[in-house]
């Protein structure tokens, strides 16, 4: 009867579904199954070979959906606007009254520093303030002397004439110049090409001016030179910087050198003027002047700009050499050979004519002069580490001979220590006076890049470093 009951129930219950699926057929809507729904199906069916595939690596229901947390708080449309009460937070309890007090008096230490940060801050705060207050105070001021400048420059303009009238030596010389004022009334800068038709007292006075005005010009590049006058020599033309090249004519100082030197070409073939030459005495030095001149201009010295390019053009097409560029050895690499030296005499007595290493033997004497020079109270680039440096080697400052650095200058009015005859001694001066005079012409020769040094000639360029 049990199973009678059960079966009729189950046929009842289907009937009913079929009936139900019969008649809201129409009615209600049919979606398309999911993987989901497929995988429960076939797993109730039975075989299937979706039926060992657990759920877990199947797609999920709805792939373009994502799935958050619940969202919590008021529901969508609530009007409620007071605010939520928050949950006071869960208060935890120090582990000890040690650990409590520990803290404390950490947290005060940090506090204290930061404190003191912050005033630091703020003090860096005012002091910035107060800079640039203080920069825009400076740029007034500045605006402030370039207008009292520019008024004292027109108040002096309006009463220079009467400035000149006090009986000073400046006003004396600077009336004596407007006498030698050419015939359009330049009187810029005087020339030496008028000075032969003058009598003995004119060239006198001329050359004083000629003088004077050079003295006008190294007296505004120091800044003393005093506004009225500087009015003046600006109102005739003044020329602060002296003209160059062959401009002066024929008559010109320098271009008598020019012609000497195309002239001692003509004849010799070269350029190597010696130290004595009668018709002109003065143009080897004049011909090492222009060179220096010219390697001025190259560094961008000041210097350089009594060469002009139009000078600078008539010597280079005249053949002039201006050498190469001079090589510095660094001290330390000196110093290097100095140990090595030591290393394998057992001492640092290098002879000043020793031929192993000419230049570092010239380096040695180069030492002993800037001691000397120190000691006297001359400029000197020696410095105290490298005094130390030379001194712990066993350096000996004097030579104990009879040379130039034969005695310590404090010990000058001391015998010397050397023991050498009466014969070795005036040996030894004339041996120094041939070196000075060989090594004046070896620097010579390589001021004009000559290789071929007469007597010296397996001397390099860097031996005289």
């Amino acid at each position: 009867s049990t199973s009678t009951s059960t079966s009729t129930s189950t046929s009842t219950s289907s009937a009913k579904a079929n009936t139900a699926a019969s008649t809201g057929a129409a009615s209600l809507p049919t979606y398309p199954e999911n993987a989901f729904a497929i995988w429960k199906r076939q797993q109730r069916e039975g075989g299937s070979h979706f039926a060992n595939i657990p759920p877990t690596s199947l797609p999920p229901r709805n792939p373009g959906k994502k799935r958050g947390p619940k969202k919590r708080g008021r529901p969508k449309g609530s009007t409620d606007t007071k605010p939520r009460k928050k949950m006071p937070p869960k208060e935890l309890k120090w582990r000890s009254d040690v650990d409590k007090r520990r803290f404390t008096g950490a947290k005060h230490a940090v506090d204290l520093k930061v404190k003191g940060v912050e005033r630091a801050e703020a003090d860096v705060g005012k002091l910035e303030e107060e800079i640039r207050r203080a920069q825009a105070r400076l740029e007034g001021a500045k605006k402030k002397i370039g207008r009292a400048k520019e008024a004292v420059r027109t108040t002096t303009i309006r009463h220079a004439d009467d400035l000149l009238l006090e009986p000073t030596e400046w006003n004396r010389q600077y009336t004596r110049m407007l006498t030698f004022a050419d015939d359009e009334g330049n009187v810029g800068h005087l020339a030496g090409g008028k000075i032969e038709s003058m009598t003995g007292e004119e060239q006198k006075v001329y050359r004083s001016v000629y003088k004077w005005q050079s003295t006008q010009r190294t007296a505004k590049k120091k800044g003393t030179l005093e506004p009225y006058q500087e009015v003046l020599l600006d109102r005739i033309g003044f020329r602060w910087v002296v003209p160059g090249g062959p401009v002066q004519g024929p008559e010109g100082k320098w271009y008598k050198h020019y012609t000497a030197l195309k002239e001692f070409k003509n004849t010799h073939g070269h350029l190597n003027v010696p130290r004595e030459y009668p018709p002109h005495p003065k143009l080897k030095f004049w011909l090492k002047t222009q060179i220096s001149f010219r390697r001025k201009k190259v560094a961008g010295k000041p210097e350089g700009k009594y060469l002009s390019d139009e000078r600078e053009r008539l010597l280079g097409e005249l053949g002039v050499n201006w050498g190469a560029k001079r090589v510095t050895i660094p001290w330390e690499s000196r110093f290097t050979e100095l140990l090595q030296y030591r290393k394998d005499n057992g001492h640092c007595n290098i002879p000043w004519r020793w031929i192993g290493n000419r230049p570092l033997a010239a380096w040695v004497n180069a030492q002993r002069k800037k001691y000397m020079d120190m000691q006297r109270g001359k400029t000197s680039n020696l410095t105290q580490d490298q005094i130390r440096r030379l001194e712990e080697i066993g350096f000996r400052w004097n030579t104990g001979g009879t040379g130039r650095y034969s005695r310590e200058p404090d010990d000058a009015d001391q015998s010397s220590d050397s023991e050498a005859s009466a014969e070795e001694q005036q040996e030894r001066d004339s041996l120094v006076q041939q070196h000075g005079q060989l090594m004046e012409e070896a620097q010579a020769l390589l001021v004009e890049g000559r290789s071929n040094i007469p007597g010296l000639g397996h001397i390099g360029a860097n031996d005289f470093v």
